[in-house]
């Protein structure tokens, strides 16, 4: 296989590529210094960019990199960070306590900006909120790198996922009758036809185990990368020059 064949199997593939050195200048940043909410939005652009931050507040890298490096500076986008880190389950200052008085929000500012090709990108936690509030708009596609898709604790306790423990558990002593914790679930029942992408790295276990859960969705397609630098695959597809070509999906 070359750097740039794929085999489908079950809307699924599996890339290889020799894994190059990372930049990592990002997390010398005080990526916590920016606030929760942060609006770009370009007249006349007919794509909107959503993107929603992981734990650290970045999309795996700071956001302005990953903006140049996917090649979208000249589009709309707005970016989100949960400070409550809680997988957006505890809502944004100012718009309100959970996931789905962002989704109102979201649905008000997609309106707004006027675009026609809206795309939900985010990694890790981010990732998570991407197909969680695609799937709840109804509308756009997910772009998403190395996601969760459940933070159940029963679901975590049976495939062995024993990351992000503080986080999680302070979620779980909190859990409301509107959180949404496993994607799986939410998607079938609200959009079990939505258009994702999850990119993940078979050098990270759990995350393969994360984007399994999404094999039975005919329009969710999973790149499962050989190497990639396992939970750092956002990185290193910056450092191969990918992402401009996976954001134009």
């Amino acid at each position: 296989m070359t750097a740039i064949e794929k085999s489908h199997l079950n809307h699924s593939s599996i890339l290889t590529r020799k894994a190059s050195p990372k930049n990592d200048d990002w997390r010398n940043q005080d990526i916590s210094q920016l606030p929760p909410i942060s609006e770009n939005i370009i007249p006349g652009s007919e794509k909107l960019f959503l993107f929603f931050g992981g734990l650290v507040g970045s999309i795996g890298m700071f956001p302005f990199e990953f903006y140049r490096s996917a090649q979208i500076l000249d589009h709309s986008k707005i970016f989100f960070r949960d400070i409550s880190q809680a997988w957006y389950q505890r809502g944004l200052p100012g718009i309100g306590g959970n996931a789905h008085v962002i989704g109102d929000y979201l649905q008000a500012k997609i309106e707004e900006s006027g675009a026609s090709e809206i795309r939900f990108v985010g990694n890790s936690m981010g990732g998570y909120a991407a197909l969680m509030f695609c799937a709840m708009i109804g509308r756009g596609k997910a772009i998403t790198f190395v996601p969760q898709t459940f933070i159940c604790p029963k679901k975590r306790l049976l495939l062995g996922d024993e990351r992000y423990q503080d986080k999680v558990q302070a979620l779980h002593q909190n859990l409301t009758a509107t959180d949404i914790v496993d994607l799986k679930r939410w998607i079938a029942e609200r959009n079990p036809a939505m258009e994702a992408q999850v990119h993940v790295s078979d050098e990270d276990p759990v995350d393969m185990l994360h984007a399994n859960e999404l094999e039975g969705f005919g329009n969710i397609e999973i790149y499962r990368y050989q190497q990639g630098g396992g939970h750092d695959l956002v990185q290193w597809l910056r450092d191969e020059g990918e992402l401009a070509r996976i954001l134009k999906a």
